[in-house]
């Protein structure tokens, strides 16, 4: 009964999948379920101290937070905030910020909250700010990591860079990171700019061609794109294939 409605014909003829799923599902005009409410439990974590929890207090407890385990996390955190050692002096409107809740009776760790919040919130960690000319040690990692992974360095990458040897091992550090699963970020971010993939979609065909412009057509569309530049990149083919 339903393959005789108007509205489903074009999904007759059509395999099974997730295509023609998406296709009924819209065409369907009938009553349609509704969910009131929807409870989640989490977050279910199996091993503890997290790599959040570890990232923000180190290995203290609640009892062990003061003025001065309280600087030293909060320099700890600064220096992952802003992907580089720390400038002389930078810190220091942090400490005073959280001297003052101290003095004004707020608890430690909420002291040492609100000076994590107000490094997120500070110039070193919004902006990527390298420096001008040629970049070396942490910069160069850290415009390395961006511009591949679209995350701070790795701890590779920061060994390497205190140690002066990144740009000696630069070629072979860029074919360990393009071998990451993270280099897809790149992948994906620089097609889409360069060929301004978020643009397909924005002029759909009129309804005339809906049966052969399906929901999903449009992100196989910027995949397939990705994905044969993918290809391009991990066999360092020449630019010719794009053309």
């Amino acid at each position: 009964q339903a393959a005789e409605k108007p509205e489903f014909k074009p999904f007759i003829n059509m395999k099974p999948g997730l295509e023609k799923g998406h296709g009924v599902l819209k065409a369907y005009k009938g009553p349609r379920l509704r969910v009131w409410e929807i409870g989640v439990e989490g977050p279910h974590v199996e091993d503890w101290p997290s790599a959040g929890h570890r990232a923000l207090y180190g290995d203290l407890t609640m009892s062990q937070l003061n003025a001065k385990t309280i600087t030293r996390r909060l320099e700890a955190f600064a220096e992952k905030a802003f992907r580089r050692p720390l400038h002389k002096g930078e810190l220091e409107p942090f400490q005073r910020l959280v001297a003052g809740k101290l003095k004004e009776g707020v608890k430690p760790l909420r002291a040492l909250q609100l000076g994590c919040q107000a490094i997120l919130c500070s110039p070193g960690f919004l902006y990527l700010n390298l420096g001008e000319g040629e970049l070396r040690g942490v910069a160069l990692a850290s415009r390395l990591s961006y511009f591949l992974w679209s995350s701070p360095p790795d701890a590779t990458l920061l060994k390497l860079a205190a140690a002066g040897k990144l740009r000696p091992n630069l070629s072979a550090q860029v074919k360990r990171m393009l071998a990451d699963p993270k280099s897809d970020r790149f992948v994906r971010h620089f097609v889409r700019r360069w060929l301004d993939l978020d643009n397909i979609g924005t002029m759909p065909p009129s309804a005339d061609f809906l049966e052969y412009y399906r929901d999903n057509l449009e992100t196989a569309m910027r995949a397939e794109t990705e994905i044969f530049f993918r290809n391009v990149l991990d066999h360092n083919l020449p630019p010719r294939e794009f053309l």
